[in-house]
């Protein structure tokens, strides 16, 4: 990709939801990503928290565009 001038020098997450639409190519209600985390609902009238323990593996209904490319045999990264 580098080689073709198609790079990114940083990436910021400022919205999760924006980011999972980025990475996946599709929007939100089919990449499902909404929050850093899956959404619990409690009972009826108890807030609701984000379990943030889970991986993204759980939370992204489709695949990302890493995925893609590495089964196409293109090598990407990942910092976390």
């Amino acid at each position: 990709m580098l080689k073709s001038n198609v790079h990114m020098n940083s990436f910021i997450n400022c919205h999760t939801a924006t980011t999972g639409t980025l990475v996946t190519g599709v929007n939100p209600q089919k990449h499902g990503v909404l929050h850093n985390g899956k959404l619990i609902r409690g009972a009826p009238g108890e807030p609701v928290f984000v379990e943030r323990e889970k991986t993204h593996y759980e939370l992204v209904y489709t695949p990302t565009l890493y995925e893609a490319a590495y089964e196409m045999g293109l090598r990407t990264s990942d910092i976390n």
